[in-house]
């Protein structure tokens, strides 16, 4: 929060949200953050969008079925 004044206080690494010795523990986190997103937003789509969801997927594996 440099805006606030914290970020000189906290050193340059803990401006952009960590230093490096951070990196690992927030790479899990965020990709943990991802999947849980992905699956709220599947969860909550209406049936129609559903159906056609799971079309463009069975389109798209067949499609890299054929080209691959």
């Amino acid at each position: 929060m440099v805006e606030y004044g914290s970020g000189v206080s906290q050193g340059a690494g803990r401006v952009a949200g960590g230093s490096g010795a951070n990196v690992p523990t927030d790479a899990v986190s965020q990709v943990g953050q991802v999947l849980s997103n992905a699956v709220h937003t599947v969860a909550t789509l209406p049936p129609p969008e559903l159906a056609l969801l799971i079309v463009g997927i069975v389109v798209a594996l067949l499609i890299f079925r054929r080209a691959f």
